[in-house]
């Protein structure tokens, strides 16, 4: 993965309380930001909005968590736009089919979903960015005016069932959210409200994706419960062949269809978990490199040492010795 968004997130959350979620909600006259705390079970985080126009926020997101729990509020008119820039996140969906968007994906919220939807973070962190559009408050610019840009139009179109849809990086999108994270500060807002006219006549001109059939549906199902098997597993290997015979899916379907809802093909995802739990155990347990090998499913401590390094660019016991106790 190289796994550079997950340690600059550990960096820029260390003075967040365990267990705590903090946002900060900054204005463009320069005063100090209005700053609240609420729980977040199981890590941590930091989100910093900006309100750019009337009605319109774009808020910075940067979670340590496996899951988080959204809140939408009273507000059933808010077309919301989520960017990953590292990590990936899946959404279960009210009709039970889980939206996964992974690094340069977006992610379109209709206006009239659940007042309440948990998102699962399958690497353990997620740094992104959202842009908020309160369709009644916000009034068209000349820019959107000329270019017939219509919110309401972009969300019966690219959400035609009411249901959050997922657009790959592949169309472009990288290229008009790149830049967005890190403008020099004097020139934040104008940079914001620039790129935020810029998303909605990108998303004006995007073509609907395709919906799921019924045996699609089936086949998702059937994904997750290989997933779950494989979480559970991490210590076993198991074929792409041996999923196939033992849960009756042929094995390009398996490929494809797990690629679709948790972002990664089967073997890239399982060794970023792999990872992911051998550092848990490095940093909690005192089991030894060889131990926490075998236990994520590595036959020799020399394979899981340079897997180890290819993903997080330091060996398991530089890892230890520099994170253990903080």
């Amino acid at each position: 993965m190289k796994n550079e968004y997950h340690s600059d997130i550990e960096i820029k959350l260390k003075d967040i309380p365990e267990g705590r979620l903090l946002t900060e909600r900054r204005s463009a006259d320069g005063s100090l930001p209005a700053v609240s705390m609420k729980n977040l079970p199981g890590g941590k985080g930091k989100i910093v909005v900006f309100t750019v126009f009337p009605g319109t926020e774009i808020a910075f997101n940067q979670i340590r968590a496996d899951r988080m729990t959204f809140h939408r509020g009273e507000k059933n008119h808010i077309l919301r736009i989520d960017h990953c820039r590292g990590g990936c996140a899946v959404l279960n969906t009210k009709n039970g089919i889980p939206v996964c968007f992974g690094a340069g994906d977006i992610l379109i919220h209709p206006p009239e979903r659940p007042a309440e939807s948990e998102i699962h973070f399958p690497f353990g962190y997620y740094d992104g960015l959202t842009v908020s559009v309160d369709m009644n408050a916000f009034g068209k610019t000349d820019i959107l005016r000329e270019a017939d840009i219509d919110c309401t139009r972009i969300c019966k179109k690219l959400c035609p069932e009411n249901i959050p849809a997922a657009i790959p990086r592949e169309n472009g999108i990288d290229k008009i959210f790149s830049a967005v994270y890190d403008p020099p500060g004097h020139i934040q807002i104008p940079y914001y409200k620039l790129k935020i006219q810029e998303i909605l006549m990108f998303l004006g001109m995007t073509e609907p994706l395709k919906t799921h059939d019924s045996a699609e549906d089936g086949r998702t199902e059937i994904i997750r419960e290989i997933h779950d098997m494989l979480m559970q597993n991490l210590d076993k290997r198991f074929t792409i062949e041996e999923l196939s015979k033992k849960y009756l899916i042929n094995t390009s379907s398996l490929k494809s269809v797990f690629r679709a809802v948790y972002g990664l093909p089967v073997s890239a995802y399982v060794k970023e978990h792999r990872i992911k739990k051998s550092m848990e155990l490095l940093l909690k347990t005192d089991k030894s490199i060889s131990e926490i090998s075998n236990a994520v499913g590595y036959k020799t401590q020399s394979k899981f040492t340079q897997t180890f390094k290819d993903m997080t660019d330091i060996t398991p016991t530089e890892y230890r010795r520099l994170y253990r106790g903080k």
